[in-house]
C-alpha cells in the first residue's frame, strides 16, 4: 500500500485483491483493464496510460513539448494541477450505468457511443472518463437485464391471475417477431403489465408453432397458468388458442377494425377513399404543392405549425379516419390551389386529383360516423384500466349510432348496414351462448353495467346463472353483505367512453 500513498498514478488505478496468486494487479479506472505490476513499481501502469489514454491527460501537459510520451515527472505535474478531477471507480460505474440506461430505456444502439461527436461531448463533461468497449457495455447490459428480470418476476408473483396479450409483427427489414405481454392485478388492486419478450421467430407461423412459443414464454418465466390470451383474428392465431388451456379472447379493437374495413369496401365509399388517398398523396409527394400548403396556412395563422396531409395505411388502425379528417381540416387551403399558378406544371395533376363537391360532403359525413368507432378502438386499447367489462356496453352504443335514417346518403346507409351486420356477427349477438361470454359476465360483475339492460332477457338470465356457477365452483362460501357500492358523481367533462355510451 505504500506505493499507493506515494504515487499519484493511483488516481487512475485500483488495486485488485489477488490473495494466493503471487501477483500484484491493478485495474484501470478508465477502461477496466487489469494490469500486473511488480515490486511496487508503477512503470507498467504509466506505460498503459501513455499508450491507451493519451487524450485524457494531453490537455494538462506542457503544450511546448508537443510529445505524447509520458514521464514520471510530467505525470506528477499533471496530478498536481488544481483543475484535475479524477474519475473514481464509483463515478465511472455510475456513468457506465447511465449509458446502459440510454440503450435499454431509449432503445438506442451501442454503436452510438463509438461516434466521435459523442465521445467528444463526454470528454468535455467528464475528461477523465473513457467510454467502455462494446464488449464491456454488453456485459453490463446482460447484468442489468438479469436484475430487471428478477424485479419483473417478483412483480408477476404478486398477481394471483395472469393473462397474456400477444401479436406477431414484421419489422422494416422483414424479420418476424412474437411479442408477449403479461397483465395482472395485485392483491391491493394495482394493475400491472410487463413485456415478457419480443422474440424473433424463424419457423412458420402455424397454430402449433405459435402455441409452442407461448408455452415456452410461460415456462421461461415460471408461469404455470395463463387465465386468458388476447389475440388478433388471424386463422393461425385462432388455431393456436385451441392448443392452449386458456380463455381465448379475440382483440376487440382488431375485430372492430375488420368490421370497419368491410364497410369501407362498399362501392361509393371505396371510390371516394381512393380519390382522397390520391389527393393526400399528391401533396405529400409534390414539393411545390406542399410549399403552397405551408405558405397558405402560415398566411392564415402564423402562430401555428402547418398541417400536412396524411395517407392511410392498411395495417394502421383508424388511419382512413385520420386521413379524411386531415383533408377536411385543410379543405379551404386545398381548394385555393385550383387557380394558383405557384403549382406550375403540377396544376393539371392537382385539378385531376381534387375531390368533387359530393365527395367532400361524403368524406365529412363518413368522418362523423367513423369518429365513435375510432374512439372505441382507443378505449379498448388501454392497458391501465379494465376494458373487458365495457365491451358490450360500448358495442350497444355503437350500434345505436350506426342505425340508418331516411336522411342518410345511400352510400352512408350501405356503410352503416355492413358495419352493423359485421359487429353483430363477429361479437356473437345471435349466439345462444352469448350469456356465457366472458365479456358479458365481466359486464354483469361491473357495478356500472350489472343490470345488462342492453341485452335480451334470456341472455341476462344466462349470464347471471353463469356467475352463480362460477361462484360455487371457485368460492363456495361467499359472504353476501348486501351492501351497495356508492356510485361516484360523473365528471363535468364527458370522456370518450361516456360519448360512446350515449
Amino acid at each position: 500500500m505504500a506505493s499507493k500513498k506515494k504515487s499519484l498514478v493511483w488516481n487512475y488505478f485500483d488495486l485488485i485483491n489477488n490473495e494466493g496468486s503471487g501477483q500484484q494487479k491493478a485495474q484501470c479506472s478508465l477502461c477496466s483493464l487489469p494490469l500486473v505490476f511488480s515490486g511496487g513499481s508503477t512503470s507498467s501502469l504509466l506505460k498503459h496510460l501513455t499508450a491507451k489514454h493519451p487524450k485524457a491527460i494531453a490537455k494538462y501537459k506542457d503544450s511546448a513539448s508537443g510529445s505524447r510520451e509520458m514521464t514520471q515527472t510530467s505525470v506528477g505535474d499533471f496530478f498536481k494541477r488544481e483543475d484535475f478531477r479524477p474519475c473514481s471507480s464509483q463515478r465511472k460505474g455510475e456513468i457506465t450505468e447511465l449509458l446502459c440506461e440510454i440503450i435499454y430505456q431509449d432503445l438506442r444502439p451501442i454503436s452510438m457511443f463509438g461516434s466521435h461527436s459523442f465521445r467528444k461531448l463526454l470528454s468535455f463533461v467528464e475528461p477523465n472518463y473513457c467510454v467502455p468497449s462494446n464488449a464491456t457495455l454488453r456485459k453490463n447490459l446482460v447484468r442489468l437485464y438479469d436484475v430487471k428480470r428478477e424485479e419483473v418476476r417478483g412483480e408477476l408473483f404478486k398477481c394471483q391471475v395472469l393473462s397474456f396479450t400477444t401479436d406477431h409483427w414484421t419489422s422494416a427489414v422483414n424479420d418476424a417477431y412474437l411479442a408477449v405481454t403479461a397483465h395482472g392485478m395485485t392483491s391491493d388492486w394495482q394493475m400491472k403489465c410487463f413485456n415478457l419478450g419480443t422474440k424473433i421467430t424463424t419457423e412458420r407461423h402455424t397454430g402449433e408453432n405459435i402455441a409452442k412459443d407461448l408455452k415456452a414464454v410461460a415456462e421461461e418465466w415460471g408461469i404455470e397458468e395463463i387465465f386468458s390470451i388476447v389475440h388478433d383474428n388471424a386463422a393461425n392465431m385462432t388455431l393456436a388458442m385451441t392448443k392452449m388451456d386458456s380463455h381465448s379472447i379475440p382483440c376487440f379493437a382488431h375485430t372492430i377494425q375488420l368490421a370497419i374495413n368491410a364497410g369501407l369496401k362498399t362501392r361509393t365509399v371505396s371510390n371516394m377513399i381512393a380519390n382522397a388517398r390520391s389527393l393526400a398523396g399528391f401533396f405529400c409527394k409534390s414539393n411545390p404543392a406542399w410549399i403552397f400548403l405551408q405558405e397558405k396556412q402560415q398566411e392564415k395563422d402564423p402562430a401555428t405549425s402547418p398541417l400536412k396531409p396524411m395517407q392511410d395505411v392498411v395495417t394502421c388502425w383508424n388511419s382512413t379516419h385520420t386521413m379524411l379528417k386531415r383533408l377536411l381540416q385543410l379543405k379551404e387551403t386545398i381548394l385555393q390551389a385550383t387557380e394558383d399558378p405557384v403549382l406550375g406544371a403540377d396544376q393539371r395533376r392537382y385539378q385531376a386529383k381534387n375531390l368533387r363537391d359530393d365527395e367532400w360532403y361524403l368524406a365529412k359525413e363518413l368522418t362523423n360516423i367513423l369518429e365513435p368507432l375510432a374512439q372505441a378502438t382507443e378505449v379498448w386499447s388501454g392497458e391501465q384500466y379494465v376494458s373487458i367489462s365495457i365491451t358490450y356496453p360500448i358495442l350497444n352504443g355503437l350500434m345505436e349510432k350506426l342505425a340508418t335514417s331516411d336522411e342518410d346518403l345511400p352510400a352512408l346507409s350501405s356503410f352503416k348496414a355492413v358495419v352493423l351486420e359485421q359487429l353483430k356477427n363477429r361479437f356473437g349477438y345471435a349466439a345462444d351462448t352469448l350469456g356465457e361470454n366472458i365479456a358479458v359476465i365481466a359486464s354483469a360483475l361491473d357495478p356500472r353495467f350489472k343490470e345488462l339492460g342492453y341485452l335480451p332477457a334470456q341472455t341476462r338470465e344466462n349470464a347471471y346463472s353463469a356467475i352463480e356457477h362460477l361462484m360455487g365452483k371457485y368460492n363456495p362460501t361467499v359472504d353476501d353483505t348486501g351492501g351497495e357500492e356508492q356510485v361516484a358523481q360523473p365528471k363535468k367533462r364527458r370522456t370518450a367512453f361516456e360519448n360512446l355510451l350515449g
